[in-house]
């Protein structure tokens, strides 16, 4: 597998940000070689950024990055046609005062945490049981979706997207297991304070969400609306969904926020 970033032709957010770029690929391939493909047991993916699109190779699972994001609230999403990829929103994150390294929003943080999910759910068609007569998408970011992460990368400190671990997904999991990488949820199907959770019923296939004590009540809202298109989604295409990082705000931020400030993961 290749995991090769972009940025749409008709940027204007990310025409001079090529740097940036580079680096959160560096990010991704540290943490999708590092981190997620030891713990998951997958052989790791390569990863690289490619300032000029038609050098992208053929066969290559695309993450693109674009100004304006096509799913309101949307700050990320992957999903599949024909071949996986993902989509990652400047506006989203540069209207609430982040950047591509900095603020609450970072753009690498969405772009690492849809990579993460693209690698280990390409197809976008995994359910997982609860044995609670539920079922939850096979996503590693969601659960955990906010927990601040960051990745030492030579001499930068960048923001990286947590995930879950496969016990995460196992009812029967032995206590004192690790369910995440950053160790902040301790049970199967638990989830951070800020994370959230889909569910599918098997009685009557309908959907609810879960959210952690902490997750905003500005960010439920958006995620019930964006549910009720992926569930629309569903119903179109069998059984994938698409699945999207949402952030809302009530009003953009200004300055942009200081960087995270948590202990680096290696």
């Amino acid at each position: 597998m290749h995991i090769a970033l972009s940025k749409d032709p008709a940027s204007t957010l990310f025409r001079h940000l090529d740097a940036d770029l580079i680096l959160t690929a560096k990010v991704i391939a540290y943490q999708l070689q590092r981190q997620v493909s030891p713990q998951w047991g997958r052989k790791a993916p390569t990863v690289a950024y490619y300032p000029d699109q038609d050098n992208v190779p053929t066969g290559a699972y695309q993450i693109i990055f674009y100004d304006t994001s096509d799913v309101e609230g949307a700050a990320g999403y992957h999903d599949e046609d024909g071949l996986p990829y993902g989509k990652v929103f400047g506006d989203v994150s540069f209207d609430y005062g982040s950047t591509i390294m900095t603020g609450d929003f970072p753009v690498c943080r969405t772009a690492c945490h849809e990579a993460i999910e693209l690698f280990c759910n390409p197809d976008v068609n995994l359910w997982v049981d609860k044995y609670d007569g539920t079922e939850t998408p096979h996503e590693l970011c969601d659960a955990v979706e906010d927990d601040n992460l960051l990745v030492t990368v030579g001499s930068h400190v960048c923001p990286g997207s947590n995930f879950v671990l496969p016990s995460w997904f196992d009812s029967q999991a032995q206590p004192g297991s690790r369910f995440a990488f950053m160790p902040t949820i301790d049970a199967p199907f638990a989830m951070s304070e800020n994370g959230y959770q889909t569910l599918r019923s098997y009685d009557d296939n309908s959907y609810t969400q879960i959210f952690g004590a902490k997750y905003a009540k500005h960010k439920k809202a958006m995620k019930m609306k964006e549910d009720s298109r992926a569930r629309s989604n569903l119903l179109r295409r069998g059984s994938r969904e698409m699945r999207k990082h949402i952030i809302v705000d009530p009003a953009p931020k200004t300055p942009a926020t200081p960087a995270p400030t948590s202990t680096p993961a290696t």
